[in-house]
């Protein structure tokens, strides 16, 4: 993560500055990716106000608040910004329970048939198979009731599609395509 203090009308101390690196470092706890963070943190008169931007794949949060003491502020603003994070992550649960958000793939089985001329590729089979958004604990939880071999998923964090398979060893292996 990329992160940037700006001060605006007063002299960064370096107290100040490791407080808020390490209050917006702690966002990451959330398994966000993200991608920038921005501080700027200002002085009117006895008004001290923070602003925290965080940007990250498809969620860009910003939270602003100001006291009479920078580092309630900087705590403040951060606070603000990690309740819109779990907010987010709470939608995304409560959305995805609904079925609503599901990909469809379009399969197609074939069957190879030889020949005197050589071999000749047909269509056996054709449908269409759903793909669940779930998280990877939520595969692996499908993948053990299920009892298959693998599971075929999207992922909500990276919205891109998963397999996750049992291994030999006993542990999981996720492939990202």
């Amino acid at each position: 993560m990329q992160l940037s203090i700006t001060a605006r009308h007063f002299d960064l101390t370096e107290g100040l500055k490791e407080h808020t690196e390490e209050r917006v470092q702690k966002l990451t706890k959330y398994g966000l990716d993200i991608l920038e963070a921005h501080a700027v943190l200002m002085v009117e008169k006895y008004r001290h106000m923070v602003e925290v931007t965080l940007h990250s794949k498809g969620l860009n949060v910003t939270g602003k608040a100001e006291s009479d003491d920078m580092y309630t502020s900087v705590d403040q603003a951060v606070n603000k910004v990690e309740e819109q994070i779990r907010r987010h992550k709470d939608r995304m649960k409560g959305h995805k329970s609904k079925v609503t958000r599901r990909s469809g793939v379009r399969f197609d089985v074939l069957r190879t048939k030889s020949d005197k001329t050589g071999a000749q590729i047909d269509v056996v089979r054709s449908g269409e198979l759903e793909i669940p958004t779930l998280t990877v604990e939520e595969a692996i939880l499908e993948l053990e009731k299920g009892g298959d071999d693998y599971v075929l998923f999207t992922n909500p964090i990276t919205d891109k599609v998963n397999i996750l398979s049992k291994r030999e060893d006993g542990n999981y292996g996720v492939v990202e395509t």
